[in-house]
């Protein structure tokens, strides 16, 4: 093909998620894809961040680890998607 290799993964993984009922994001991320609502990656990964977060007292390296990612990734996309721990009364 005579696309730049970012071009070809990004139709790919847009392929995948149109034509695949789950899809990988990372090792430890699979989700199902949605005909009904049909999200973007950024979406997904927001979503999974969240509730791992959630899922761990919002304490990131747990969260991270859950996720494969580092601390220092997990921190950047807390930063990235605007996440903030909510507010306890």
């Amino acid at each position: 093909s005579d696309l730049p290799t970012s071009v070809r993964l990004y139709q790919e993984s847009t392929y995948q998620v149109e034509t695949s009922s789950k899809l990988q994001i990372s090792p430890s991320i699979t989700v199902e894809a949605s005909e009904r609502s049909p999200r973007s990656l950024e979406d997904i990964e927001r979503h999974e961040i969240e509730t791992a977060l959630k899922r761990h007292g919002w304490v990131q390296a747990r969260a991270a680890r859950e996720l494969g990612l580092t601390q220092r990734q997990i921190g950047y996309r807390i930063k990235k998607y605007g996440l903030s721990r909510p507010e306890m009364i």
